[in-house]
């Protein structure tokens, strides 16, 4: 199931990144992040949650761009 859901996810981005290039998807995964950080600013119960989106944006950017 889990390696559906990040085909799935690692096949839109790549889309993504084909269509729009490299900057509009850093300016997605910035929207993406940024209210997750200020929410963590917030409520320190959010933080773990934020640092693992984090972790998968960066680990599927490294996949797209490398692999």
């Amino acid at each position: 199931m889990f390696k559906k859901i990040s085909t799935t996810i690692i096949n839109l981005l790549f889309k993504c990144l084909l269509k729009w290039g490299i900057l509009h998807l850093a300016k997605i995964l910035f929207a993406i992040l940024f209210p997750l950080y200020l929410a963590s600013l917030i409520k320190k119960r959010l933080l773990p949650v934020c640092v693992f989106i984090a972790l998968l944006c960066v680990y599927l950017s490294f996949l797209l761009i490398f692999l």
